[in-house]
């Protein structure tokens, strides 16, 4: 009672033949951008490419900095009573609140 296996078995194609893969571009002419015709364009793309990356790097390093500084604010302030001063600088202006305002919006922007 072994099962038998036949040569249309064996080419048949699997169940997910011909199944469209998301975020792949059907062909060529799909993409986004036409395939670079002469080396210098290949060049320029690439160096636009790095140019981005660098830039996008860089942003990450902003907002990391950001964060960090934003847990330390409020690690610092979190025991303090809330009434107590506290000031922050919003669009270059230093302003005073309390504790108790400032340490809502800390967290927000965090």
């Amino acid at each position: 009672d072994t099962p038998r296996c036949t040569m249309a078995a064996l080419s048949a194609e699997p169940p997910n033949a011909g199944a469209v893969v998301p975020n792949a571009p059907a062909d060529a002419e799909a993409s986004a951008e036409p395939e670079p015709s002469s080396p210098e364009e290949i060049v320029g793309r690439y160096k636009d490419m790095r140019m981005e990356i660098k830039q996008l790097a860089e942003k990450i390093g902003e907002l990391e900095i950001d964060f960090n500084e934003h847990a330390l604010v409020i690690n610092t302030i979190t025991p303090m009573e809330d009434d107590r001063k506290a000031f922050r600088l919003v669009n270059g202006v230093l302003v005073q609140n309390t504790k108790g305002e400032v340490l809502p919006r800390g967290k927000e922007n965090q």
